[in-house]
């Protein structure tokens, strides 16, 4: 693929209250999702049980008792264990997490059973489905030359992912690609010295442009 174009937009204050109200309401949920700082400080043996519970719940959930909710998270920190991680690799996006009815422990899509999450994904129209995003998945960054647009393994293959630079009030789209196209061998690899993901050079995404004629022709579909 060749260079995407970029396309730039300037937020209007109904767009800033919007993401805000957004925002404090994915603040409001993480809080019960994501590790606790104190827990953070308490040394490496109470992450280990922290992260237990999780691996000890995730067989337990079930597509058809699951509830569901997603927050805006680190896509390569969902429960925000790596509050140093550089900052070249703090790409925003939604992430998607569950629990069983009789749990306060959220456990993130990634870490589940395969089949309860594709069942999970099947079903996200649910209206148990809290804040669930739409059909274009968003990756955001801040740093000025964002390198690539990171995906994991459990993403939606079917779905598009877009990746934007935001400096200030400005958005910039980069570009953007499938899921099954940014899912490919040659973009696996671990440059944080974390976990592994899919590292989709900008320069391989598709052009903005490309995104808003696959939604032109949903919208002509569904009015059809």
């Amino acid at each position: 693929m060749t260079a995407p174009s970029v396309d730039n937009v300037n937020l209007t204050t109904a767009d800033i209250e919007r993401v805000a109200d957004a925002a404090d309401a994915s603040r409001r949920i993480g809080a019960r999702i994501q590790i606790a700082k104190d827990l953070l400080k308490g040394g490496g043996s109470r992450l280990k049980q922290w992260l237990a519970a999780r691996a000890e719940w995730a067989p337990h959930i079930t597509p058809e008792t699951a509830e569901v909710t997603s927050i805006m998270v680190l896509t390569l920190d969902p429960y925000g264990i790596h509050p140093e991680m550089p900052e070249e690799f703090r790409q925003i996006g939604r992430e998607y997490f569950a629990r069983a009815p009789d749990s306060e422990v959220w456990v993130w899509f990634g870490d589940l059973l395969d089949a309860t999450r594709d069942a999970l994904w099947d079903g996200m129209e649910n209206p148990r489905v809290i804040g669930a995003g739409g059909f274009i998945e968003v990756r955001t960054s801040e740093h000025k030359e964002v390198p690539y647009l990171i995906l994991r393994p459990h993403h939606r293959s079917s779905h598009p992912f877009g990746l934007t630079w935001n400096e200030g009030l400005a958005v910039t789209f980069l570009g953007w690609c499938w899921g099954h196209e940014g899912k490919q061998a040659a973009y696996w690899s671990a440059p944080h010295g974390g976990e592994p993901a899919f590292f989709v050079p900008v320069t391989e995404l598709r052009a903005p442009s490309d995104l808003r004629q696959v939604v032109d022709n949903m919208s002509a579909d569904g009015g059809a």
